[in-house]
């Protein structure tokens, strides 16, 4: 009995000094980040697809009155959508010519309102781009 209850204490004694170490030890666990979620336009895919198809369809209607020579187009928008979803700062990053890009934003200006991003459940300003590729042949 008295062999127990000695290996009784002993294992108390172990288990004591054991969860009262210094956690310094242990590799600090990092906190989850917050998942960024991109604006998105309202309306989903299909609405967003075709705002997409409108612009284009007017890109290329103004590049055919200009007579764009044949070749493959690549417009690049940058934009920023703030924490209400409204759509500022429209810019072009891409250098066609033609007036493709001035059409464009133009164009882009004039988006409904987006889904702003989300951190951490809260609305926030961030920025966005949208690509619109043809060929003329």
């Amino acid at each position: 009995m008295k062999t127990s209850t000695l290996l009784a204490a002993l294992l108390l004694i172990f288990n004591l000094s054991t969860f009262a170490r210094s956690s310094s030890e242990d590799k600090p666990v990092a906190a989850p980040k917050a998942a960024l979620v991109a604006p998105a336009y309202r309306g989903g895919d299909r609405a967003h697809n075709a705002f997409r198809m409108e612009i284009l369809n007017k890109m290329i209607r103004a590049a055919v009155q200009q007579q764009l020579p044949a070749g493959s187009y690549n417009v690049v928008l940058r934009f920023d959508v703030d924490s209400r979803g409204n759509v500022s700062n429209v810019q072009a990053s891409s250098g066609n010519g033609f007036g493709l890009e001035e059409k464009a934003i133009e164009l882009f200006r004039k988006s409904a309102r987006w889904t702003p991003a989300q951190k951490g459940g809260q609305s926030i300003k961030a920025s966005h781009s949208e690509h619109f590729r043809f060929e003329v042949m």
